[in-house]
């Protein structure tokens, strides 16, 4: 019982060190932390690059809030791992403790049964026994007896030597258990310290930049414009491809939700904005038509599903905007550069269309991501895209 009530601490400790950081918000459904790892190392290496060409601007204010943000989801997700464990250290403990009292509980009534059987019979009479028989089937129904006997103390044996060998696997698996949660809490501080820094550079980062922030909002709102007019002038291409294409271009379109390729490499970009209702990087709300993923310059951009060229149009501030369709759905590649595709070509899955562009004003390379689906759907790509 000792080692229960230890076990059993050990995992209420865990859960009281979640609780004493539970002011964070809950982990994104579905969090992977080797990939929150990749990401927030990947950040830093466009900060140091930013740091190293005196680059920094808005591009870094932009990636050390998006570095706090997938910091904060790294503790998050370590932390609902640290409460999974505790859990399922408190289960073992419940299995360990009742696997105790049942071999306590075999080896009483095997010991039992032995004594009796002794007490009652001889091991040398056992022949007697049956040879003492009236008849034959008699003497066949005693030794029938004495084998099942037999068989039922073998039973008990087997049954003591299986429950211990599987009170070792949950001792063993409780002490690995054990390790992962020791090793999970200390890294879960080191993040915690972590993330208190990025807040901190972050902040910095901010109060230089703050004055920008309206002239900021205002380019913003004003490429929203243009793309959005950009995009409805693109209308009747738009339309006359989804006929040209048929319901099969839409069909297969449709049917890879969730599973099409990124339009960059996924190990060379990292999401600065999402979908929807957001803040920007002063703070300010905003809603995001697409998604806004920072490259390395010169990144190269390709179609993520076969399609027609609907549109390639400059837009200001913004560089060149190519629409591709695919029946009625359309996806949007913004702030392009060395573009290698026209108006009316079909293009298949994974062709170079063009590289992401370097704004020489805020020296970010941002792509603008959108997935619109006929009449005026805005998707979030990110339901769309393969994890």
């Amino acid at each position: 019982m000792t080692g229960w009530n230890l076990s059993k601490r050990w995992g209420l400790l865990l859960v009281l060190v979640i609780w004493g950081v539970s002011g964070l918000s809950q982990s994104p459904e579905g969090a992977d932390p080797e990939r929150l790892r990749e990401q927030i190392s990947l950040t830093e290496q466009m900060l140091q690059q930013a740091d190293q060409a005196s680059r920094r601007s808005l591009s870094s204010l932009n990636l050390l809030q998006t570095r706090l943000r997938l910091r904060q989801s790294l503790v998050q997700a370590m932390q609902a791992e640290i409460q999974r464990i505790a859990v399922e250290t408190v289960e073992i403990s419940e299995v360990i403790c009742s696997l105790e009292e049942d071999i306590v509980r075999i080896q009483a009534q095997y010991a039992l049964t032995v004594r009796m059987a002794y007490q009652a019979l001889p091991e040398e009479d056992m022949w007697l026994l049956i040879l003492s028989a009236d008849n034959l089937t008699e003497a066949w129904s005693r030794a029938q007896y004495l084998r099942q006997f037999s068989r039922y103390r073998a039973r008990q044996v087997r049954l003591i030597h299986d429950t211990r060998a599987y009170l070792a696997r949950k001792q063993a698996e409780l002490a690995q258990a054990s390790r992962e949660a020791a090793a999970l809490l200390s890294g879960s501080g080191d993040e915690i310290a972590r993330l208190e820094q990025d807040k901190s550079a972050a902040a910095t980062a901010y109060q230089s930049l703050a004055s920008q922030a309206e002239t900021y909002r205002a380019e913003l709102e004003a490429q929203k414009k243009a793309l959005k007019k950009t995009l409805k002038d693109a209308a009747p291409a738009m339309v006359a491809s989804a006929a040209a294409g048929g319901s099969e271009l839409t069909t297969a379109f449709n049917q890879r939700k969730g599973r099409l390729p990124w339009p960059v490499s996924r190990q060379s970009a990292v999401v600065t904005g999402t979908f929807g209702k957001g803040s920007d990087a002063f703070g300010n709300t905003v809603t995001r038509d697409g998604i806004f993923l920072q490259t390395a310059p010169a990144q190269a951009v390709t179609v993520i599903h076969g399609g027609k060229v609907s549109g390639v149009q400059r837009i200001p501030l913004s560089g060149t905007l190519v629409i591709v369709s695919h029946g009625t759905y359309h996806t949007v590649y913004a702030n392009l550069e060395e573009v290698q595709v026209s108006a009316g070509q079909s293009v298949s899955a994974g062709q170079l269309i063009g590289r992401v562009r370097t704004d020489p004003r805020t020296q970010e390379t941002v792509l603008n991501f959108l997935i619109y689906q006929a009449p005026e759907t805005f998707l979030d790509p990110q339901q769309w895209l393969e994890p």
